[in-house]
C-alpha cells in the first residue's frame, strides 16, 4: 500500500514521496481511487461538528465535508457540479449492544474507532465504514458512483483541519491511493521473537507451514501470515512494552491494539479469573507501556500469524493473542472488504469467540502498579 500522506493534530502535514512508479500521483493529478483513513476517539460528550472539511471553487469545484451528528454517527458530504453524495455510519445504539456486526464482534458506541472512506472511480464504487480500532466493522455505507479528488485538494483537507478537530475527537487523518482493507489488523513488531521448536525467530521469517510454540508448549503450524504497513500516528502509533513485566524476556514494539493474555495469583485474586487479556492502549500511562516517539517520516510495519484455532503464542516468553477471524470466511462481503481477501475461502479457519476478559484501562493500570510493586 502507497501512503501519500498523513496528518495528526499534534503535528504538522507530511507529505510521503510516493514511490508507486507510473502510478503514483503528483500536483493536481486525479486519484481515481484511493482511502482516506481517520482515526478518532469517539465520546457522547463531542457535539456535532466537522472533523474535515474543504469547501473551493475555481475551475474545481468540490465542497467535502466529515462530520459528527447529532445521533452520534458520522456524515459524509462530497459536492460537486453535478454530484451530491450524503452517507452516514453510526455506532450500534446502547439500546441494541448484541447487534451482529460484519465479523460478528460487539462493540459500545464510545471509544477509540477509525473511519475509513475509500473510493474506486471507475468502478462507481465507494465505501464509509465505522471501525473499532482493533478493525472490526461497526457500520458500513455503500457510496454510489463517488468522483475522482484531485491529490492537491486532498492535502488541503489534511493539512487545514478545524480548529476545533482535536476537541472533537481527531487524532490523524491519512490518505492512501490504494483500496484500505477495512480487518483484521496485525500488531506485531517485525523482529519479535515468536518461540519455536528450534528456538525463537523473528516472526518476519515465518511462513506458511512452519511451527511454532503456543502459550501451553504444543506445536502450533502457523497457517498465513499478514503485513501491513502505516503512518505511526493516531490508533498506529507503536508502544512499546518493557521487561521484565508481564513476562517478557526482552522489550517488544506492539500495536495499541495488540493484545497479551497475563496469568497469575494477583490476576485470579483481583478478577476472579485464571488469566486476563491485555490490550497495549490499556497499558498507556502506567511504567510498562510507553509510546514510540516516531519521526512522522518513517511508518510502522506490523506483522501477525493466522492460526488454526486463533491459539495464542509465546512473543518474547509472553503470551500474545494471534489474529481473529471469527467466521469472516462465510460473509462474502466483509471478507471482500478484509485483510485476508487475497486467501482462498477453503484455507481460512474458523475461531470461537474467547471468553477471557479484556481489561479497561483503569483494571490494566491497577494490574500494571502491582506487577512493578
Amino acid at each position: 500500500m502507497s501512503w501519500l500522506a498523513t496528518r495528526s493534530t499534534c503535528d504538522t502535514l507530511v507529505v510521503y514521496h510516493d514511490t508507486g512508479g507510473p502510478d503514483a500521483a503528483q500536483g493536481d493529478d486525479l486519484l481515481v481511487s484511493g482511502s482516506l483513513c481517520i482515526d478518532i476517539v469517539n465520546d457522547e460528550s463531542h457535539s456535532p461538528a466537522p472533523l474535515l472539511h474543504l469547501c473551493q471553487g475555481g475551475d474545481w469545484p468540490l465542497d467535502i465535508c466529515l462530520s459528527r451528528t447529532a445521533s452520534g454517527g458520522f456524515r459524509l458530504k462530497i459536492q460537486q457540479p453535478g454530484i451530491s453524495i450524503s452517507r452516514e455510519v453510526a455506532p450500534r445504539s446502547a439500546s441494541q449492544p448484541n447487534a451482529p456486526s460484519k465479523v460478528g464482534l460487539p462493540t459500545p458506541p464510545t471509544g477509540p474507532a477509525r473511519l475509513v472512506y475509500a473510493w474506486h472511480g471507475p468502478a462507481r464504487w465507494g465505501r464509509l465504514a465505522l471501525l473499532g480500532h482493533t478493525g472490526h466493522t461497526i457500520s458500513v455505507a455503500d457510496v454510489n458512483a463517488p468522483p475522482p479528488l484531485r491529490l492537491s485538494d486532498l492535502r488541503r483537507l489534511l493539512r487545514d483541519l478545524p480548529s476545533d478537530a482535536r476537541q472533537q475527537g481527531l487524532l490523524s487523518v491519512s490518505l492512501s491511493n490504494r483500496i484500505l482493507p477495512l480487518a483484521p489488523f496485525a500488531g506485531l513488531a517485525p523482529e519479535t521473537l515468536v518461540a519455536t521448536p528450534s528456538g525463537p525467530t523473528q516472526i518476519s521469517q515465518l511462513k506458511r507451514g512452519d511451527l511454532i510454540l503456543s502459550e501451553t508448549g504444543d506445536y502450533i503450524p502457523v497457517l498465513h501470515k499478514l503485513m501491513r504497513q502505516r503512518p505511526a500516528v493516531g490508533h498506529d502509533t507503536p508502544v512499546r512494552l518493557r521487561a521484565p513485566f508481564l513476562g517478557l524476556d526482552e522489550d517488544i514494539t506492539v500495536a495499541p491494539y495488540q493484545q497479551l493474555v497475563v496469568t497469575g495469583s494477583d490476576v485470579d485474586y483481583l478478577f476472579g479469573r485464571p488469566q486476563v487479556r491485555v490490550p497495549a492502549i490499556a497499558l498507556k500511562g502506567t511504567a510498562i507501556a510507553t509510546p514510540v516517539s516516531a519521526d512522522l517520516t518513517e511508518q510502522a510495519v506490523f506483522t501477525q500469524l493466522v492460526l488454526p484455532r486463533n491459539e495464542r503464542f509465546l512473543a518474547a516468553g509472553t503470551p500474545v493473542e494471534s489474529l481473529f477471524l471469527g467466521r469472516l470466511r462465510r460473509d462474502t462481503v466483509g471478507l471482500s472488504a478484509s485483510a485476508v481477501a487475497h486467501i482462498p475461502r477453503s484455507d481460512l479457519p474458523e475461531h470461537a469467540t474467547d471468553p477471557t476478559p479484556i481489561l479497561r484501562s483503569f483494571d490494566a493500570a491497577v494490574l500494571a502498579e502491582r506487577r512493578i510493586a
